[in-house]
């Protein structure tokens, strides 16, 4: 089974994943086990619910940490986040990140989101992960989410990270390149 990860003054290491990466703790606010589980359960209702469940398949995400941007300077109180994901790839059509990040391309084609999909900056390789990433402007709420993923054992590890403008963005990558195998 795999674990959610430990936290601890802003490392958070998750053991079955193999990885570590580094935080502010000053700047970053650790979400809640209990919220981040109600959300999730909710998250594909409320993002895709005009989808045809036939026409994608959908796996179980399993939401491994959510850090939210502890102060925000919108004034509709829009933060930004940075979210791992680890989603169970075994019996299912997706079985790589790229399918992955596919597989999320093609749930979006069948919403009715008001999107852009971006070319993806990242490299293929990050500290010596093989990643598979895509940008997606979402036009309603003016924001942007870089989706970043690579495999371990079973599951599809996603790094999601959240945000309306260039500094946050920064801010959000800054994490992300401290990802390390343990």
């Amino acid at each position: 089974m795999y674990s959610r990860g430990i936290i601890s003054e802003g490392n958070y290491t998750n053991n079955y994943f193999g990885f570590t990466l580094n935080f502010e703790p000053q700047t970053w606010s650790i979400v809640n086990k209990d919220i981040v589980d109600s959300l999730s359960e909710n998250a594909l209702e409320n993002v895709f619910d005009n989808v045809d469940e036939e026409t994608v398949e959908v796996s179980e995400s399993n939401p491994l940490l959510v850090l939210n941007k502890t102060f925000s300077d919108s004034e509709d109180g829009f933060t930004s986040s940075f979210t791992i994901i680890a989603e169970d790839i075994r019996g299912n059509t997706v079985l790589t990140a790229h399918d992955y990040i596919e597989a999320l391309k093609q749930q979006l084609l069948f919403s009715n989101i008001d999107y852009k999909i971006n070319d993806s900056e990242y490299p293929k390789i990050i500290n010596g992960f093989k990643v598979s990433s895509t940008n997606i402007f979402y036009k309603e709420n003016n924001s942007f989410q870089d989706f970043i993923a690579f495999e371990s054992k079973r599951y599809c590890v996603s790094f999601l990270l959240t945000y309306r403008n260039l500094s946050e963005k920064k801010q959000l990558k800054k994490i992300l390149y401290t990802l390390k195998q343990n």
